[in-house]
């Protein structure tokens, strides 16, 4: 099996278990890898690590006392938490896995957001979306690079 296939049974398998439900658990375990709980199938959670040599993604039953508190995974945190999950998909054929949120806010704004997830082994990156432009990124690329990762620039994949 492919790493394409693995990623587009994964990506079954996450909307058949979270699709719906909202994000209500964010965890981060170490540097690289973090935990995403949601109010459908509690007793399963999202495991992604984006470690550059291998990069993962996994559902799981585990609970993990742990917890860091990145700048990057903060403002994910007040970005994503409590948003409604809307599904996953591949994109283009890729190893770039893309959660689909609706987060609204407290004057009733509904805000689209994009998780990209992108698992390249030598180049592993979560990138959150709205409008397609970045609004946070866990690595940033300059402009002098093949895939520039700045803030408000338009996501390319």
């Amino acid at each position: 099996m492919t790493i394409i296939e693995n990623l587009e049974q994964l990506s079954k398998q996450i909307n058949l278990l979270f699709k719906g439900s909202f994000l209500n658990k964010m965890q981060q375990i170490s540097n690289y890898d973090f935990l995403f709980g949601f109010s459908k199938g509690k007793d399963k959670s999202l495991l992604i690590s984006i470690n550059v040599p291998t990069p993962f993604i996994k559902v799981i039953s585990e609970t993990y006392i742990q917890n860091e508190n990145s700048i990057f995974f903060q403002h994910l945190k007040a970005r994503l938490m409590n948003a409604s999950f809307r599904g996953s998909n591949i994109l283009n054929s890729d190893n770039i896995l893309v959660l689909d949120f609706i987060k609204t806010t407290d004057t009733y704004d509904k805000i689209n957001y994009n998780l990209m997830i992108e698992l390249f082994k030598s180049n592993a990156n979560m990138i959150l979306l709205s409008d397609n432009k970045i609004v946070e990124a866990f690595r940033y690329k300059g402009i002098d690079t093949n895939h520039p990762i700045l803030n408000n620039l338009i996501y390319e994949a």
